[in-house]
């Protein structure tokens, strides 16, 4: 893989991650100028580096501008539009016929290219594994720990490593991983978890059994890690780290 394939993936994977942690959603929308000013607007972001994550499993799907009537195309042109330039062309609705459809279009594509909003949807799992897929050691990299608890140490780069592997853990788990190191051997209930992982317009309506989910998936990955059971559950009080 080249330099620049590698660098422009990093760069989307990157911009996908920030867009997730923003608004928690699997279907992320990027406008056209977004893309463009981060570089991702060619036919090597398009016909290389989505085809690859798709395949990666790292995108479930995404509307590609330069498929045939995909939904880019549609949005430029009404249906009478369409066939305007299908019949001035002297083209019928034949999948054949793509070179000359697109060559048709090129010039309202350009102009229309920065406001359209282009539609991702990501697999929230693969989308933050592949970000640490090939992680470097902390002597490799000069990382500084911020949080050490035994094997467990959460790094300055947002990484939280057991021995010298990255656990695989969403922006929010993450901060909860960090939340229980901070407060180790301490019960930690439902209303502090909230403060520090839930947006404040959002925690009135998360419920207790959320809250339960989101410790019930930090715990799984930990117990990959650790071996053995790490949080014990305190009926209707709370929850407590013992590594």
């Amino acid at each position: 893989m080249s330099v620049k394939i590698k660098e422009l993936k990093k760069i989307f994977i990157d911009l996908l991650r920030a867009c997730f942690e923003i608004d928690g959603k699997e279907q992320i929308i990027l406008s056209g100028s977004v893309l463009q000013e981060n570089g991702l607007d060619d036919s090597t972001f398009w016909d290389v580096i989505c085809p690859l994550l798709k395949k990666d499993g790292v995108l479930k799907d995404y509307d590609n501008p330069n498929s045939l009537f995909s939904a880019f195309e549609s949005s430029l042109l009404s249906e009478s539009e369409i066939q305007e330039i299908l019949t001035r062309n002297g083209l019928t609705y034949d999948p054949q016929a793509d070179t000359k459809f697109k060559d048709s279009l090129k010039t309202r594509r350009t102009e229309n290219s920065k406001t359209y909003r282009h539609v991702f949807i990501v697999d929230e799992k693969k989308l933050f594994k592949s970000h640490n897929s090939v992680p470097k050691s902390p002597e490799e990299s000069s990382l500084k720990p911020e949080i050490k608890l035994g094997n467990l140490i959460a790094y300055d780069d947002g990484t939280i490593r057991y021995k010298s592997t990255i656990l695989n853990l969403r922006p929010q788990i993450k901060d909860l991983c960090r939340l229980f190191m901070n407060r180790h051997n301490q019960l930690v209930d439902s209303d502090c978890i909230k403060d520090e992982i839930i947006k404040a317009t959002k925690r009135k309506s998360t419920s207790f059994d959320t809250i339960s989910k989101y410790v019930s998936e930090l715990h799984a990955e930990l117990q990959i890690h650790f071996g053995k059971t790490v949080i014990t559950n305190q009926p209707k009080d709370g929850w407590i780290f013992n590594p």
